[in-house]
């Protein structure tokens, strides 16, 4: 899964219709539209702006350490470093599927 098919699916989850999201974030629906159909990816100050509403980084931890239920802070450092390597994995993903 790619980090814009899981926003989408968490705002989903959260009744939070696009255009809600996009009010919200102060952006256009067009990017939010880009964002979950994986065009443009959305920066990690965003992502953590994003998170603020739909609660995604302790699931995104949680999904790539491998840990269920426990609650995780993170320093923006880490958050840094933690979307790097979500960029990485969906980029080896890309690559697979060729």
């Amino acid at each position: 899964m790619q980090i814009g098919d899981f926003l989408k699916k968490k705002r989903q989850e959260k009744n939070i219709s696009r255009d809600e999201m996009a009010k919200i974030l102060n952006v256009s629906q067009s990017t939010i539209s880009h964002w979950e159909n994986n065009i443009r990816k959305p920066s990690i100050d965003m992502l953590q702006e994003i998170s603020k509403h739909i609660n995604i980084f302790p699931e995104i931890i949680d999904i790539f350490n491998g840990k269920e239920e426990k609650e995780i802070y993170a320093t923006k450092k880490e958050l840094e470093i933690l979307y790097q390597k979500i960029l990485n994995i969906e980029k080896i993903l890309t690559e697979t599927r060729l």
